[in-house]
């Protein structure tokens, strides 16, 4: 690697993105948008009167997130050993998984008919981030997200590792969009999901690629690297219609599906190359970190707010049957997600990590000072 970009790297080190931020905070927001306003109505979860079709795009949120993840895991991993690495992703995931995870639990046994025998079991084996493993499923649906990303880092750690991550950097990247590939376009099931994760290998790629470029190092055919990742994740989108027995086809236009891969990174590429935000660079960078918890949090609180009035509320006191719709209560849901996120960002999260990166003092000193970017680690 150059000099030049070798100075890049430092001076991103040494500074937040802001506009990442702002984009990280965007893209949970959509995802709550999704929720509440399309798949929920769909499924049950809410009432058919708050469905809003253009509320699915929301679920391409996620697919910024994993994007937008190869990207900031590309820089944090700079001059990193595999420890020092995972040290500062666990202390980036782990509290306000903990936080979020614990609020999550609580809300269920506040609901009529809900054990905490079988919530607190079911908690404890979530915190692992692989459940399913204990024979039991994540305590909410939207924490599958973080067990493909622990995937990532453990393939990014093994191959910094292995000394390859940096020096055959073209090679991985293209042995990996060949097999992820074959798996999603000609040959499926082959054994390789648990490792290779190739159903996100076109989102985790296309932020690759897009560091790459973003530092003037872009990979050999770079052109044709993208559009494989486009491509990929393409074929990711179309899995969703599957998933949904094919009515999610109606609500998404083919074009959408073709463009969502080039309209994502075109929205993180651009963050990324916007320059600093100045006065407003203190709130972009709560609104990144408040991105994480609230999206660890709003599924359940949408679903528990729904669920506290009819189950509880309504039979306690009858008069807020007229006073309380499901637009309130989904307006109450997303303050109160907002409310949280900010609480466990700035209050909880900070302490939390303190205390845990104390624990693993044993990692290579200096190993965190190295990221000034906090919730980039």
């Amino acid at each position: 690697m150059t000099t030049s970009v070798s100075s890049s790297n430092s001076q991103m080190r040494k500074k937040r993105l802001e506009t990442l931020d702002i984009l990280r905070f965007f893209a949970a927001s959509a995802v709550l948008f999704y929720h509440y306003y399309f798949i929920g109505p769909l499924q049950g979860y809410w009432p058919k009167t708050l469905f809003i079709d253009a509320a699915h795009w929301g679920d391409l949120g996620v697919d910024l997130f994993f994007v937008i993840s190869g990207f900031v895991i590309t820089l944090t991993s700079e001059g990193r050993s595999a420890q020092a690495f995972l040290a500062a992703r666990a202390t980036r995931l782990f509290p306000a998984f903990v936080a979020c995870s614990a609020i999550t639990a609580t809300m269920a046994i506040m609901l009529p008919g809900i054990s905490a025998n079988n919530i607190i079991p079911r908690w404890i084996a979530t915190l692992t981030y692989f459940p399913q493993f204990f024979g039991v499923e994540p305590l909410s649906s939207v924490y599958w997200t973080l067990a493909i990303e622990i995937q990532f880092y453990a393939l990014v750690a093994l191959l910094i590792a292995s000394g390859i991550w940096k020096s055959r950097n073209d090679q991985i990247l293209w042995l990996w969009l060949t097999i992820a590939f074959i798996n999603q376009y000609i040959q499926p099931n082959i054994g390789i999901e648990r490792l290779f994760i190739p159903e996100y290998a076109g989102h985790f790629c296309a932020g690759i690629i897009l560091y790459r470029i973003h530092t003037g190092n872009p990979p050999r055919f770079t052109t044709a690297a993208l559009i494989v990742s486009f491509a990929l994740i393409s074929k990711h989108v179309q899995h969703i219609d599957e998933w949904l027995g094919g009515s999610y086809l109606q609500f998404f236009p083919s074009l959408g599906i073709s463009l969502a891969g080039p309209v994502i990174a075109a929205l993180v590429f651009i963050a990324a190359k916007t320059p600093q935000i100045g006065p407003n660079a203190r709130w972009a960078a709560v609104l990144g970190g408040m991105s994480y918890p609230f999206y660890l949090i709003h599924a359940d609180l949408g679903f528990w707010a729904h669920a506290i009035f009819e189950r509880k509320l309504f039979a306690l006191f009858p008069s807020l049957v007229k006073n309380v719709s499901y637009s309130l209560m989904a307006t109450l849901a997303i303050v109160a997600s907002v409310l949280i996120a900010w609480l466990v960002a700035t209050r909880v999260e900070p302490g939390l990590q303190a205390r845990m990166k104390k624990l693993m003092e044993g990692t290579p000193k200096n190993a965190d000072a190295r990221q000034q970017n906090t919730h980039f680690q």
